[in-house]
């Protein structure tokens, strides 16, 4: 399932390891089971350029098409419509 080329991987504060690929969305492993991550209304196969965590525990990737936050149980997209500037909507990288 990991096949696509890796462009992030984090271990997140549970354990589970996060790969962002580049072009084949976002996958989870939780110590038994690969899952790729579906979220609606983002394209399955963005690329995910950058995997971080915050201190309250919510994961974010940044990718091609724009800003995602995983807070352990549902998935919310930020990009232009959200208010980020600009047309080209791609997060390369936090600053913590």
């Amino acid at each position: 399932m990991v096949r696509e080329f890796v462009r992030s991987m984090y271990q997140d504060k549970k354990g589970n390891y996060w790969f962002g690929t580049n072009g084949n969305g976002i996958i989870r492993f939780d110590g038994k089971t690969l899952e790729t991550i579906t979220i609606e209304g983002i394209h399955p196969h963005e690329r995910v350029i950058e995997i971080v965590e915050d201190k309250a525990g919510n994961i974010w990737f940044g990718t091609s098409a724009g800003l995602i936050k995983y807070d352990g149980k549902n998935f919310r997209t930020f990009s232009k419509k959200e208010g980020l500037p600009g047309d080209d909507v791609e997060i390369w990288g936090f600053s913590h």
